[in-house]
């Protein structure tokens, strides 16, 4: 997960962008922002086994028991420092 910061102009860190970046960098938003939503915003936590029988930590969201509601990806990768900074503030 990455966050590039460019410019402190967003209209000049667009330009300075490379297109092969673009399609990933939405991906790991999103990822980022859904990590956080479950983190923040749970309704309850539970362990799951792993394909090689490691446990795994979940987040349940309310999103998760409505199938009205968008699903959202599952948490990864909790303590990357930008999933940390993401987590610290509203503002970030």
């Amino acid at each position: 997960m990455n966050i590039f910061v460019l410019d402190k102009n967003p209209l000049s860190a667009a330009n300075q962008m490379c297109d092969k970046h673009i399609p990933k960098m939405i991906v790991e938003s999103a990822q980022m922002l859904c990590t956080a939503h479950r983190i923040c915003d749970c309704i309850g936590e539970y362990v799951e086994l792993g394909k090689n029988n490691r446990k795994i930590k979940r987040w349940k969201h309310e999103n998760d028991l409505d199938a009205s509601k968008p699903t959202l990806y599952k948490a990864a990768m909790i303590n990357h420092p930008c999933n940390i900074w993401l987590r610290e503030s509203i503002y970030n």
